[in-house]
């Protein structure tokens, strides 16, 4: 069983080694006993039933309530050349009828079906008369099943009855990524698992690194934020829909090719708005949480959260679609005092018994300390899903990182706070921001604030810069905002103390960052080669290969098909379609690196001459000289900097030409040397490395004809 199980794992999805308990489960499913699983968004879930599906002799269905991960995981698994299809409420009655026929005549390995579809008698009746009786029931987000989860459906509480209405009944495995301990029980119990194996991965995503910013000029970061990161996919969430159709058109006039995504759009913008994220037509996504359950595109860079959300589950889950590919990607969360506000809004106006609404109170408050805490982000959300073995410091958040840099305002506090007092404490925001930044309009005039001592001493400032201000010392209980209509801003006993030079104020603010490395060219190819074999076939650029696969072409460079069948996540099926087509462009990009003009220098590059002074000495061949000097091989420096091995032979040699000591006998074949000299003297010779490669042994390295011209060079500069 391991072997076959093996088999179809490189076989169809091109992987040699499965991930932390992906085994363990497959196996418990294909053993006959219902299986339960907690396991983070990116951490494979799919593939856990997806191979036992297609290693039992009967058909697996596959109970999701989402339209969108359906299509996504039908045109993947099509793709990569397995029977599937998908019962939902986007066919229309022919496509219905054709579907149910294709099930009786066992067309399908795998069917996927939302939970409304399984009351109907014309689809209970099909999966009873399939000639080998349905094996396996997988029921996907399972946390859907309880009301105190943060996505309670009702369907879900009446798969039970469906499977009791089976023949024969079939293997239960239920699947989530986040459940508290409540909603496991919850799960067990309206699902009648049968003694599940129980299995929990940990809540854990190595490659998010989590922040919370407090108390920025979210727009400004936004827009930073998004030119700093250009050519990255990212999605942004708002707690509102006129939120995210502000941010979205504020996006758009910038220049950022950005969609907006809410309930209340009609359906054909909604569903044109997803489909431009998912082919890569649009680079962010703007959306209220009624985007992104079920999007199965593996490219996210980050998760920008313009608001708080309501709780730890959700923000969890809208977070984790992030880095599903598992490369590095951020989390950010942007707080402000209103969020909670808005929130606190959305329960007491919910359709909620006053036990839920204590229960959704509790949750936001936890939701709302996580934005406050100081303690690390990751071991504060694994500590409340119940992971208490989550270590202090996880050097990947911004407390551990220490990501935030404090800036005194105590004189601009007391600006504020005095222009308030002066004023009578009986104005709004508004007229208090235009008194201290000097304006000249009616109403300043007219009410006399410009006679104020603190009128125009923050002139320099913006308004938005004074509101975040404001909007902290109304936070930390400087200022009360009265509750009406027009708020007025008036003194709390805690700003006397201030007033009167008792005290400071600080404010954190987020230290710059550095910008990510810009992909290479050759990814930059591939991708692009990728999007037109997309777009001709009508699947998302993803499920042609993720980006970890692209970048392990880059890394690799296979130049034969059998070394293309060894790239993680390439499989026998793409292998056969995608190749060669793939492999053109790798050849094409080696062949190009190799054909470089390469000539003995002339006397006017030596060192001293005005040509030589130009040379670029790049400092990072001097890490790799340390490296070789400590004895490490070729190999084993390429593996510890995680480069391909050419990088680190072209830095050798660079060492080598810029005066270090290294014996560059050490790198060549030393026995071909002559050979090679002959050939560079030769009248025929064209300047390309390829032209010697080809007229010598073919075990001679590229490393030792350039190590030779190297050698000749260094002979030549050193000539009186």
């Amino acid at each position: 069983m391991i072997q076959k199980i093996y088999k179809v794992l490189k076989e169809y999805f091109g992987y040699d080694e499965f991930r932390e308990y992906q085994k363990e489960i497959i196996l418990s499913i294909l053993n006959k006993h219902d299986t339960m699983t907690i396991m983070p968004t990116g951490a494979g879930k799919s593939l856990c039933f997806q191979i036992p599906g297609l290693l039992s002799e009967g058909t697996t269905i596959v109970i999701s309530p989402l339209i969108s991960l359906m299509k996504d995981q039908v045109d993947y698994l099509e793709n990569i050349g397995v029977p599937a299809t998908y019962i939902n409420s986007s066919l229309t009655a022919a496509q219905f009828r054709e579907r149910l026929h294709g099930i009786y005549e066992n067309q399908y390995k795998i069917i996927y079906v939302a939970p409304e579809r399984l009351e109907t008698e014309g689809f209970i009746d099909a999966v009873n008369a399939l000639k080998q009786p349905c094996m396996q029931v997988v029921v996907d987000e399972a946390h859907c099943v309880s009301r105190w989860g943060h996505d309670f459906r009702p369907s879900y509480t009446r798969i039970a009855g469906f499977i009791r209405q089976l023949r024969i009944r079939p293997t239960v495995a239920a699947f989530t990524a986040t459940a508290t301990e409540t909603v496991k029980e919850d799960i067990k119990q309206v699902l009648e698992l049968e003694n599940p194996n129980c299995f929990m991965t940990g809540f854990d995503r190595p490659n998010l690194e989590f922040k919370v910013l407090v108390h920025v000029d979210k727009d400004q970061f936004v827009k930073g934020f998004i030119k700093e990161h250009a050519d990255d996919t990212g999605i942004i969430y708002t707690a509102t829909r006129k939120e995210a159709e502000r941010l979205q058109n504020m996006l758009t006039k910038s220049g950022t090719r950005s969609a907006v995504y809410h309930a209340g759009l009609p359906d054909v913008q909604r569903n044109q708005a997803q489909e431009d994220f998912i082919y890569d037509n649009v680079h962010v996504m703007v959306a209220t949480n009624a985007f992104g359950m079920g999007i199965d595109k593996s490219n996210v860079r980050y998760v920008l959260h313009y608001n708080m959300p309501k709780d730890i589950e959700s923000y969890y889950q809208e977070a984790g679609r992030a880095g599903r590919d598992g490369l590095p990607s951020v989390c950010i969360l942007l707080y402000s005092a209103g969020d909670t506000a808005v929130q606190k809004y959305f329960i007491d106006e919910g359709n909620l018994s006053a036990q839920q609404k204590a229960h959704e109170y509790r949750k936001l408050q936890s939701m709302e300390s996580y934005c406050h805490t100081s303690v690390c982000l990751r071991k504060y959300m694994l500590s409340y899903f119940g992971d208490d073995l989550a270590p202090d410091h996880c050097g990947n958040c911004s407390v551990c990182n220490n990501e935030t840099e404090s800036k005194d305002v105590t004189l601009e506090s007391q600006i504020i706070l005095s222009c308030i007092n002066r004023s009578g404490q009986r104005f709004g925001r508004g007229i208090i921001v235009d008194t201290i930044r000097g304006s000249k309009n009616k109403k300043i005039l007219g009410f006399g604030l410009n006679k104020l001592k603190t009128y125009g001493l923050m002139e320099k400032y913006s308004k938005s810069e004074i509101d975040l201000l404001m909007n902290k010392l109304i936070a930390e209980g400087y200022i009360h905002k009265t509750e009406e209509q027009y708020p007025i801003l008036k003194l709390t006993e805690r700003s006397v103390p201030l007033l009167k030079n008792q005290g400071t104020v600080t404010m954190q603010i987020p230290k710059k960052s550095q910008k990510a490395a810009a992909d290479t060219p050759l990814l930059a190819e591939l991708k692009q080669l990728r999007k037109e074999i997309a777009l001709r076939e009508g699947y998302p650029p993803y499920v042609i290969f993720h980006d970890s696969t692209l970048m392990e072409m880059c890394r690799v460079i296979p130049l034969t098909m059998e070394e293309f069948s060894g790239i993680k996540g390439v499989g026998e099926n793409r292998k056969n379609k995608y190749g060669e087509t793939f492999l053109e462009v790798l050849r094409r990009y080696e062949s190009n690196r190799e054909n470089e003009q390469v000539s003995v220098p002339s006397e006017s590059s030596r060192p001293g001459s005005a040509i030589g002074n130009k040379s670029d000495k790049e400092p990072v061949y001097k890490k790799y000289f340390q490296l070789f000097q400590e004895g490490k091989t070729i190999e084993e420096i390429a593996e510890l900097e995680e480069v391909q091995n050419r990088t680190v032979e072209n830095n050798l040699l660079k060492a080598y030409r810029e005066g270090c000591e290294i014996d560059v006998n050490q790198l060549v074949q030393k026995s071909y040397e002559l050979d090679i000299i002959k050939c560079l003297v030769a009248d025929s010779w064209d300047g390309k490395l390829r032209t010697i490669k080809e007229q010598l042994p073919e075990e001679v390295s590229y490393l030792t004809i350039r190590g030779v011209i190297e050698k000749l060079r260094k002979k030549v500069l050193s000539l009186p």
